[in-house]
């Protein structure tokens, strides 16, 4: 049966629901409202349970029932199957609702479908695109729309009817979102309820919004009809006297005399029509003369032309209006100027009424917008004129700007675009510059300069008293509007985190000059460890200017080194000597009394149990740690964060004034000058420091969005936090954004564990490391692990830099002295790089790669890394679609998704790749060969070693998807990328015609590739190594080694060698990556005497692999006194753990030969290893935390000898082993080792 759907129905096996398409969808299928309509059809079929008709969902059954086998073994024949019928008739009724429901011009397009899903699968290709930049438009126009001269309530149901339809098409709006555009888009006169409003902590309905903004809109026209407004005008004067005739005119009309002189007051009937239609004398305004205006008065026809600003009522300074009759921008007020000097010349100028007025300056100035800033240059200074005016012809002239003027508001667009950058209001008949929070100023710090809150310095300064903020405001000249707040009822993050008792009575210690008297105490350990991987800080105080050092520490046992170095640190840069250390009874004291004593230091301290005593120390402990989390609860930063707040906080009050002092700060009292207050910022607020330097494309935006985490202390520069990578930059050039905290909305934060994050930034060096000749600083900010044993210290004297990296450059190898004279072979080649007062540090969260496609399309980033890798595989041609067929069966395919991390552990690319499953081809049918030569390890060696020698550049390339250069000889096929499946051709399969990684054969293929093409331009490959390519003609000798996509290159010819890279870029996208620095995990440092090689990188992720990062160090990485058996021991329960760190282990050896003999010994294990095998497989790895920097060194001289050396030990089961270094008279690298035993 046929049910009509006028009334709701449920639908069953055995009914059919018709639509009336008239009542049921009213709304008519056009180019532009697909959104709309495909709202109102899904809504109609989901309701009646169809929408699986149109979505595929619901398929098709067969024709016929098949024929059933009876219990005697015949077969019935098959019967017409009824629900094939009943599903045809339901899928014309749906057809028929959609054909019914399209307008004719879209009719056409569909007519010819056969089922409802062809058709919605036509419409959706036709017009969802369209439909989401309906989307884009309509939101554009939500951000544009402006109240101008309509009610509120007209207003608002504007914004309703665009919220609404983006809603209907699955674009909701959130409900701060709509208070945000309907705030933005009102005028001034709405300035306090829109303050009132974004200050609320609970959001807004959209029908409070209406009823607030109504009401206050009725409060502003109570008021306007009590106090009539005082109108500003410009280009106009006071008014005169006027003809006689033209008073009489305009007393009789009471109506407009303006242009339109046919308008008239439909009340007044009382005169004439020759008086009213009489066309008075022109008077000039100026000299009272009659024939001319003020426009041809010869009275100012040789003076500025500057519009003359009228009023009785107050003026505000900071307002700018437009003028297109001013010749230059004017301003009364000298504070808002820039940059700006003394003028000396003797013009003037002239105002609408005559009078000549005197400009005592000349300057410059940025106004900023929401899209740009603009400048205005040549700005007068002219004391006593009473509004600040714009010159439309310099400010369009000086921006590349056009200005367009509507009776309601004006337009500031882009020239050469036509884009909108600002858009303006006319208030009382002019048109004045929208308002944005600041003026830029050009600073030493390169930021925004602005009149701020008393709130705001209270809280850029870390929440002191209100006695300290009046007093710096007052005495160092800070811009601030508005009058003090009662702070201590309105910040809540001063009432949760200053509670504290009553003091204790203060001492008696009186002190003479600096460093006299130092304070110290140890803080810890925390209940959460930091996000940079601290527990405990230490704190030295100078009892005579109450500065303070604060060094966030790894362990207590860390207090000696760092009293060490900052006694010579300060008494070297003050000139005084530390006389008296006080402190408690701590135990990590004790290990400075031998120091002490041997300095002529007095070590004081207090009585057991009584920390009071040291009264200095506790109240700063408390002042740092009140203040610490008043700036992480007012950054709304999860509890891990406090070094960094803990450090801000020490900074801050080293420049607060106090009473003890005589109202001086710390800073003042032992530098001997002010701290510069201009460049404090609210901590964990957000900030877009300049990282142009760090970018790699000219396409990649100049800054991003960052955490602002403090300053530092040995450069005038910012830490910044990208939200993304974690990375923290040191720059100056930073702009903030004060009244945004990226975590205020952001979920709670589970930090990772200490033994699971490893990686990170290093802290402020007292002494900036200098890099040695041939190692250049570096450009790239670092997210670096350098060991030492001694913890960072901290300046606390700010100096003048540049914008580096947070981690400096690593430091060059040196040898290792011992204060023994044991020398053994290895300890010609190992050296430990000098350290800097650097230290381990934990890392902060990284990114998670995904593990799915559906979790990777939910990230930005991700999704556009697979898009850029399909891009790539479709640009080269990788396949071809063809049809199914039964005889072939595809492989599969998947995405893998990785983060690329340079040589210091910071991300360098986010890096998705699809890979073919190439487990499932056969051998013999779609692959044959799959061996590809790698370099062996012992050819980079010794071709690194002659180019040492020889001084010889090495460079390094990477092929961009080397495996798609390869071309296949085999037929493959392959199912289609997930995510990126072909609409029109769905059930297609691809035939792949080049290589693919994850295809047995890919690695054959692209070196096949490679081969043929190097053979070309002339290569050569080695008869000892088939990825070592050398190329010999004229006298010009080079080099290539090849590890799959990776490539070295070096020789005797630099322009020959750029000649053979630019042949090679031709053939294949190659990345040159310069000067080798880091290859097959092998970190490659350029030193004065040649090269040093390391795996600091591949030591620290297999120590965070093993959960090893937290584990003590050891001297030696075997144990002398125990000989390791193959029966010690109980097995291990999953032995490949122990298998897989051997084998790491074994690859570490590359550039570690100090770890070959126990390497080796634990390899003799792997079969069947036991719990002493592992521990002292860990022994090894603790060994290398503590010699993490240690490396080999590839020295230069004038001679290169090949020399062999082999030994054996005489046991029974004797190992013998030999090597063969390179020989440079006064040194030398290994370049082949192996040991056997017999």
């Amino acid at each position: 049966m046929v049910t009509s759907a006028e009334t709701p129905s449920i639908n069953n096996e055995n009914t059919l629901v018709a639509f009336n398409a008239g009542s049921q969808l009213p709304l008519k299928l056009t180019a532009t409202n697909f959104l709309l309509w495909r709202a109102q059809l899904t809504s109609l079929l989901i309701g009646y349970d169809l929408q699986g008709f149109i979505d595929g969902t619901i398929i098709c059954p067969s024709s016929t029932i098949p024929p059933k086998i009876a219990p005697d073994g015949s077969a019935t024949a098959s019967t017409p199957n009824p629900d094939f019928n009943r599903w045809i008739r339901q899928d014309k009724l749906i057809l028929h609702a959609i054909l019914a429901s399209v307008s004719e011009s879209v009719m056409p397009l569909i007519a010819a479908s056969a089922t409802s899903h062809d058709a919605w699968s036509k419409l959706q290709r036709l017009y969802a695109n369209r439909s989401r930049t309906r989307v884009m438009q309509l939101k554009e126009n939500l951000t544009l729309i402006q109240r101008d001269s309509r009610s509120v309530t007209e207003y608002l149901h504007s914004i309703k009817v665009i919220i609404d339809e983006l809603a209907i098409i699955d674009s909701p709006i959130s409900a701060d979102d709509i208070t945000l555009y309907a705030l933005n888009g009102l005028g001034s006169d709405f300035r306090d309820i829109a303050a009132l409003i974004r200050n609320r902590e609970s959001s807004l309905t959209f029908e409070e919004l209406h009823d607030m903004l109504v009401s206050h809109e009725s409060y502003l026209k109570r008021i306007e009809a009590s106090n009539p407004i005082t109108i500003a005008t410009a280009n106009t004067t006071q008014r005169r006297q006027m003809h006689t005739k033209f008073q009489r005119n305009q007393r009789s009309n009471n109506g407009y005399s303006g242009q339109n002189r046919n308008y008239q007051n439909p009340h007044n009937h009382q005169h004439s029509r020759r008086e009213w239609f009489s066309k008075p004398q022109i008077v000039c305004q100026l000299c009272d003369k009659i024939g001319h205006s003020a426009k041809t008065c010869r009275v100012v026809s040789s003076h500025k032309s500057v519009n003359c600003v009228s009023s009785n009522g107050q003026q505000d300074k900071r307002k700018w209006l437009m003028d297109s009759a001013a010749s230059h921008n004017i301003t009364s007020d000298l504070n808002i100027l820039s940059i700006h000097s003394e003028y000396d010349g003797t013009d003037q100028v002239v105002i609408g009424d005559g009078t000549g007025l005197e400009v005592t300056h000349v300057g410059t100035m940025t106004l900023p917008s929401s899209s740009k800033s603009f400048k205005l240059n040549d700005i007068l200074c002219v004391p006593t004129i009473h509004q600040n005016l714009i010159s439309v012809h310099n400010f369009t002239l000086t921006n590349n700007v056009s200005v367009e003027f509507h009776p309601f508001y004006f337009l500031v667009k882009d020239r050469s675009t036509g884009v909108i950058l600002l858009r303006g209001k006319c208030q009382d008949g002019v048109y004045p510059m929208p308002k944005y929070p600041g003026i830029i100023k050009p600073s030493a710090l390169a930021l925004v300069g602005e009149r701020t809150s008393h709130d705001r310095w209270h809280r850029r300064l870390g929440h002191p008293s209100n006695k300290i903020v009046d007093f710096i405001i007052r005495n160092f000249s800070l811009p601030v509007v508005g009058t003090r707040p009662l702070l201590s009822s309105l910040c809540s993050a001063c009432k949760c985190n200053k509670s504290h008792k009553l003091p204790f009575s203060s001492t008696s210690l009186i002190s003479s000059q600096p460093l006299e008297y130092i304070y110290t105490d140890l803080w810890g350990p925390a209940s959460l460890t930091s996000i940079d991987g601290f527990r405990f800080y230490v704190v030295f105080i100078d009892h005579f200017t109450k500065y303070c050092w604060l060094f966030p520490i790894h362990r207590k046992s860390d207090v000696q080194s760092i009293f060490v170095q900052l006694k010579g640190l300060l008494e070297k840069q003050f000139g005084f000597e530390i006389k008296n250390l006080y402190s408690d009874n701590g135990g990590e004291y004790h290990a400075l009394r031998q120091y002490l004593s041997s300095n002529s230091i007095s070590w004081l301290t207090t009585a057991p149990h009584t920390p009071q005593q040291n009264g200095t120390s506790e109240r700063r402990h408390r002042h740092i740690v009140e203040t610490g989390l008043t700036l992480l609860s007012q950054a709304h930063l999860p509890s891990s964060y406090w070094s960094f707040a803990f450090q801000t906080a020490v900074y801050l009050i080293n420049r607060m004034p106090t009473s003890v002092l005589e109202n001086k700060s710390p800073f003042q009292c032992l530098f001997g000058r002010s701290p510069d207050y201009s460049k404090l910022r609210v901590f964990g607020c957000q900030c877009y420091p300049w990282l142009k330097p760090y970018t790699t494309s000219k396409l990649q935006p100049k800054s991003m969005p960052c955490l602002f985490l403090g300053y530092s202390n040995t450069q005038s520069a910012y830490k910044c936090m990208d939200l993304i990578s974690s990375r923290i930059y040191l720059s100056r050039h930073v702009v903030f954004d004060e009244s945004q905290f990226p975590f205020l909305h952001s979920a709670p934060v589970t930090m990772p564990s200490l033994s699971t994050s490893i990686a990170a930034h290093a802290i402020d060096q007292m002494i900036p490391a200098v890099p040695p000749i041939g190692l250049p600083p570096s450009t790239t900010n670092t997210v670096m692990n350098v060991a030492s044993t001694a913890p960072p210290l901290h300046a606390s004297s700010p100096r003048q830099g540049q914008s580096p990296e947070i981690n400096p450059p690593i430091r060059p190898p040196t040898p290792q002295h011992r204060i023994h004279s044991m020398k053994t072979r290895s300890m010609n080649n190992i050296h430990k790089p000098k350290q800097l007062f650097t230290a381990t540090k934990h890392p902060l969260p990284s990114p998670a790669e995904p593990t799915s496609v559906s979790q990777a399309l939910k990230n930005q980033i991700w999704r556009q890394a697979m898009s850029e890798e399909f891009t790539a595989l479709v640009k080269h041609g990788t396949w071809e679609l063809v049809p199914p067929s039964s005889d072939i069966k595809p492989i599969g395919c998947k995405w893998v998704f990785r983060i690329k991390r340079n040589s210091d552990g910071s991300i360098s690319r986010y890096k998705a790749r699809l890979v073919a499953k190439g487990f499932h081809q056969q051998h013999g049918l779609d692959y044959t060969e799959t061996f590809s030569p790698v370099v062996k390890s012992v050819t980079i060696r010794i071709v690194l070693s002659i180019a040492v020698h020889n001084r010889w550049q090495l460079r390094q390339l990477d092929v961009n998807n080397a495996f798609l250069h390869g071309q296949l000889q085999e037929n493959v096929f392959m199912v289609q990328p997930p995510g990126f499946i072909d609409s029109t051709l769905p059930s297609h399969i691809c035939r792949l015609k080049k290589s693919l990684y994850g295809l047995k054969q890919a690695p054959r293929t692209w070196y096949k590739e490679l081969q043929t093409s190097l053979a070309h331009l002339g290569f050569q490959q080695s008869k000892s190594d088939c990825s070592l390519f050398i190329y010999i003609h004229d006298g010009v000798t080079i080099f290539m080694l090849v590890y799959v996509d990776d490539l070295i290159i070096t020789g005797s010819d630099t322009a020959a060698i750029s000649n053979i890279i630019s042949h090679l870029s031709t053939r294949f996208s190659l990345k040159d990556l310069g000067r080798l620095h880091y290859f097959l995990g092998i970190e490659v440092f350029p030193i004065q005497q040649g090269l040093f090689l390391s795996q600091q990188k591949y030591i620290r992720d297999l120590l965070l692999r093993t959960k090893m990062d937290g584990a003590k160090t050891v001297n030696t990485p075997l144990a002398t006194k125990d000989c390791l058996k193959l029966d010690d021991g109980s097995p291990l329960i999953d032995p490949s753990t122990y298998r897989q760190v051997i084998g790491a282990l074994q690859y570490l050896s590359l550039t570690r030969p100090d770890i070959s003999f126990p390497v080796n010994k634990l390899a003799q294990f792997m079969h069947q290893p036991s719990e002493l095998h592992w521990t002292a497989a860990k022994r090894v790895l603790r060994y290398l935390k503590g010699t993490i920097n240690h490396g080999i060194t590839l020295k230069r001289t004038t001679d290169l000898t090949l020399k062999g050396f082999s030994d054996a030990d005489w046991e029974h089961n004797s190992t013998s082993a030999y090597l063969f270094p390179v020989i440079l008279e006064h040194g030398g690298c290994e370049i082949f080792m192996r040991n056997t035993e017999h």
